[in-house]
Order: structure tokens, then C-alpha cells, then sequence
């Protein structure tokens, strides 16, 4: 694949064009394996106790 290169100068500013290249397609959506930031964890107890220190 050949792919062409422009090259405009403006006043000491050189601006470089180039060819859009191929974009791959995304991955399929992967909601049923990554649990979303966004939903509730009310349901779920947490696994380590935490605690908070003042001083």
C-alpha cells in the first residue's frame, strides 16, 4: 500500500497531511464479563473489613 504525503508551509508552520489509515473494528462489547462502575454493589457484602484512620 502506497500511501501519499502533502506538505503545506505557512509562515514557519509546516502542516503535514497524511492518508487516513484503516481503523480496525472494535472488540465486542464485553458488559456480561466487566461489571459496570455505574451499577449498585448494595447486594454484594464486602470481602475485607475496612477501616478508616483520623489523626
Amino acid at each position: 500500500m502506497s500511501s501519499t504525503m502533502k506538505l503545506y508551509a505557512l509562515d514557519d508552520f509546516s502542516m503535514y497531511l497524511m492518508p487516513k489509515q484503516v481503523v480496525s473494528e472494535c472488540p465486542p462489547c464485553q458488559s456480561d464479563t466487566l461489571p459496570s462502575v455505574f451499577e449498585d454493589d448494595d447486594e454484594t457484602e464486602p470481602s475485607q473489613e475496612a477501616f478508616a484512620l483520623a489523626y
